[in-house]
């Protein structure tokens, strides 16, 4: 009798943690178990670790994974938009299973919202001549509607999940770099805004903070993060979890180090792969000669 008192007063003392503190406490009960913690990668290409030619091994998820001993799902995937990844975790039952199990997601998406629709250049151009055109502003509005209802979704198919959401960092310098700053900068104000509104949805990881202005993080392509900047997105990660009582290493665990991957050549090829990487790094401000 008074063993099932005590077990219903620590149960009743674990619930009213979960309803003051929401879904760190609740993490954190599980985190308590025996089982594996649940960690599922959700996005675009960042997260997908497109960077590194071995992103099983070194990507910032993976070196997460290995270093907390975490069960390990990427589901990102190269140029997705928040559409897309709506249209994912919405119509994918398979998906929204994986989200329903895990404790932890990492996620990272809104950049390519602005950088793959077709009005890019004409976007790009109009902020070199100071105006921004409507389309920013439209494609900025969809993208929070998206935002809005990626988060709403998530929550519902798995209320005590901890969502750790990545800002979106700047990689390119000079008049294409003020565009592409212009385009991270309205990703990161909608994912601030919603987290005001809505105090406790989740947390932010603030990779553009780290990664904006450091080329030595950025992969061949001069969009993604190499095998170094994975490191640090992955340090990020291990001490935001470390500041919510969720993990005790702060120091990611490298059982592999990244693999430089370069897009253009395997892309197009040895001669024009050269060529095409030498026109854009020369055109974004990376270093030429690599």
């Amino acid at each position: 009798m008074e063993k099932n008192m005590f077990l219903k007063k620590a149960l009743a003392v674990l619930l009213a943690l979960c309803v003051v503190f929401g879904a760190n406490a609740c993490a954190l009960a599980a985190f308590a178990g025996d089982e594996e913690v649940d960690y599922l990668l959700m996005g675009d290409s960042i997260a997908e670790g497109y960077g590194v030619s071995n992103p099983d091994e070194a990507s910032y998820g993976a070196i997460v994974a290995n270093t907390n001993g975490y069960n390990y799902h990427n589901i990102a995937r190269s140029a997705r938009t928040s559409g897309k990844l709506l249209e994912q975790i919405t119509e994918k039952e398979d998906v929204r299973e994986l989200i329903a199990d895990a404790e932890i997601i990492s996620l990272s998406i809104g950049g390519n919202d602005y950088f793959t629709d077709r009005d890019i250049v004409a976007m790009a151009a109009g902020l070199v001549f100071g105006v921004e055109l409507p389309k920013y502003k439209q494609l900025t509005v969809q993208m929070a509607e998206n935002f809005a209802k990626i988060i709403e979704t998530i929550k519902e198919l798995n209320p005590d999940v901890l969502i750790l959401v990545q800002t979106v960092y700047c990689s390119w310098y000079g008049i294409l770099g003020n565009a592409y700053m212009h385009g991270t900068n309205s990703v990161n104000k909608v994912i601030y805004d919603y987290l005001e509104e809505n105090p406790g949805a989740f947390e932010i990881v603030d990779v553009a903070s780290a990664m904006n202005g450091h080329k030595e993080y950025i992969a061949i392509d001069t969009v993604h993060p190499n095998g170094e900047g994975n490191v640090v997105i992955a340090r990020l990660v291990l001490a935001k979890l470390n500041e919510l009582g969720l993990s005790e290493n702060t120091e990611p665990v490298i059982i592999a180090e990244g693999i430089g991957y370069d897009y253009y050549i395997q892309e197009y090829g040895e001669f024009a792969g050269r060529i095409f990487g030498f026109i854009v790094r020369l055109a974004t401000g990376h270093n030429v000669f690599v």
